[in-house]
């Protein structure tokens, strides 16, 4: 095995000093090897050492302008320097070196949205649709895209459609609860912590047990809304906020 492969299982094991120490000694012996770049960019990334990090992908770039993944991992590293303006440029140059690469398309659009430049984000969404109609991940970005931009009845349709693509993202079917509770669809929030609880077997966030109890209420099953706010309580006594509002109600 050569010194970078054996690079690349220390770094995707977790062991980042020895996948540095690795990686530094695969660029001593071959230093025009742009891939070799590309993974010390991403361990000193992981290492918080994000100065070192943006010169390993630029020189990557510069031995092979033609490889789309030193300018994506540069768009993470201008991310993470709070430099979307950057980061978006990478992650677009990207997206257009490698069309097909939904990755990168999303976190083109992702960084446009972290900008608030949300008519740019969506006509770039809109543009690649087609390609990528029966994916998950599309959807439910344009989702958050529709609700940052206040048209909930389109992010409802896509939330919806996300849920029904990925069934097992318990994510997709938070989101869409908190969406449903905003739009007062208490049946509609109150089925979705139902399935949540018996078929992903899991409790819902705080936030989304106190919509339960507020949907109970607000369709008249006072008994099961009181008994929904005394269960909250009993799991979260200190919680003035929650006696407050069962107080209220």
């Amino acid at each position: 095995i050569g010194l970078n492969e054996q690079a690349t299982t220390a770094f995707e094991t977790g062991q980042l000093d020895k996948a540095l120490n690795l990686s530094n000694q695969a660029i001593d012996r071959f230093p025009k090897g742009s891939a070799h770049h590309v993974l010390r960019g991403r361990i000193l990334m992981e290492l918080d050492r994000l100065a070192e990090a943006e010169r390993c992908f630029h020189e990557s770039i510069k031995l092979n302008d033609e490889d789309a993944k030193p300018h994506y991992f540069l768009g993470i590293v201008y991310e993470r320097l709070s430099r979307d303006d950057l980061a978006h440029d990478g992650f677009m140059k990207a997206a257009e070196m490698e069309p097909d690469k939904l990755q990168y398309l999303t976190a083109s659009v992702e960084s446009l949205m972290a900008q608030d430049r949300l008519d740019e984000a969506e006509a770039l969404l809109s543009k690649r649709f087609d390609g990528f109609e029966h994916n998950a991940a599309l959807h439910h970005l344009h989702a958050q895209l529709m609700v940052m931009q206040d048209r909930d009845d389109e992010a409802d349709a896509s939330y919806q459609m996300a849920s029904l693509l990925a069934p097992d993202d318990r994510d997709v079917l938070g989101e869409w609860t908190r969406l449903m509770h905003q739009q007062g669809d208490h049946a509609g929030v109150l089925a979705s912590l139902q399935e949540l609880r018996h078929l992903h077997e899991v409790e819902p966030a705080l936030d989304l047990q106190l919509m339960e109890a507020r949907s109970l209420a607000s369709m008249g099953r006072h008994v099961d809304a009181r008994g929904a706010y005394q269960d909250i309580i009993r799991t979260n006594p200190d919680r003035l906020s929650i006696w407050h509002e069962f107080g209220l109600f």
